[in-house]
């Protein structure tokens, strides 16, 4: 599983928008749209601050962080 469908899963089982991951990460709505769509990845400070949100949540994998776009 690529980071993005990794995100999209864990953002869709935590019940979230995009709008709304991108607001409590503090990025831009059209950032969570790439990383999901795999134009961009994450630069390792976002990387780092989703793999935290989601593992507080319990959504989202050691290994599937792991895995770049």
């Amino acid at each position: 599983m690529t980071f993005g469908a990794a995100l999209k899963k864990a953002r869709d089982e935590a019940g979230l928008t995009q709008t709304e991951l991108a607001k409590l990460l503090n990025v831009s709505f059209s950032s969570i749209n790439r990383y999901e769509n795999g134009h961009h990845a994450p630069t390792r400070i976002v990387e780092e601050a989703i793999k935290s949100f989601f593992k507080k949540k319990g959504k989202i994998g050691r290994a599937s962080c792991r895995e770049r776009v």
